[in-house]
């Protein structure tokens, strides 16, 4: 029942009623504080508000052909061969696993055509924090707290279609993980999803 409620008051939301704020069904303005679902996304993102001291060092790669990769005693690719594609050059993005997030994962966050978009929501927005893979697909967040995280990135590459033209493949490689206070994880990303 509090979804189908939250959901009408985003409508009316979206849908604007001429005067500013947000209104109940009635046309009344609601406070901010009125809104319960909205205070329960600021406090499950209240934690991730602070500097810690764990990080995330990882790495995306899948490989695209049968044969061996070079992997360091970490996991880590070492060479870049012809039968391994990595997120060189891709956005990574850290977003606190918080119920909301999750549920925003599980719908649409393994999407590529997606991988852009992220919720409206100001919490969610403020906590989220992006690096770049360099060419071998590395990438590192420093100063996390603890907590859990949604990892994701983009791994693509163009393979012929025809004579005229090329196509895209990969997706999205993506983790969640659980990060102690004080950790220095690895995380190496291996699969994208097949999710368009």
């Amino acid at each position: 029942m509090r979804t189908l409620v939250f959901a009408a008051a985003t409508l009316t939301l979206a849908c604007g009623s001429g005067g500013s704020g947000t209104t109940n069904g009635a046309g009344t303005p609601v406070s901010p504080a009125a809104n319960p679902t909205a205070g329960a996304i600021a406090a499950d993102y209240y934690p991730y508000t602070k500097t810690g001291t764990a990080s995330i060092n990882g790495q995306a790669f899948v490989v695209v052909r049968g044969g061996d990769v070079l992997l360091d005693s970490h996991g880590y690719l070492t060479t870049i061969s012809d039968n391994a594609r990595t997120a060189s050059g891709s956005d990574v993005t850290l977003d606190p696993a918080t119920p909301y997030a999750m549920d925003w994962y599980m719908k649409t966050g393994t999407s590529l055509r997606r991988f852009g978009n992220a919720p409206k929501d100001p919490a969610f927005r403020a906590a989220r924090k992006t690096a770049i893979a360099d060419e071998s697909g590395k990438f590192t967040f420093d100063g996390l707290p603890a907590g859990r995280y949604i990892v994701r990135t983009t791994i693509t590459w163009q393979t012929p279609r025809d004579s005229y033209r090329t196509m895209t493949q990969g997706g999205v490689a993506s983790a969640v993980v659980d990060l102690a206070e004080g950790e220095q994880k690895r995380l190496i990303i291996r699969q994208v999803s097949e999710q368009p």
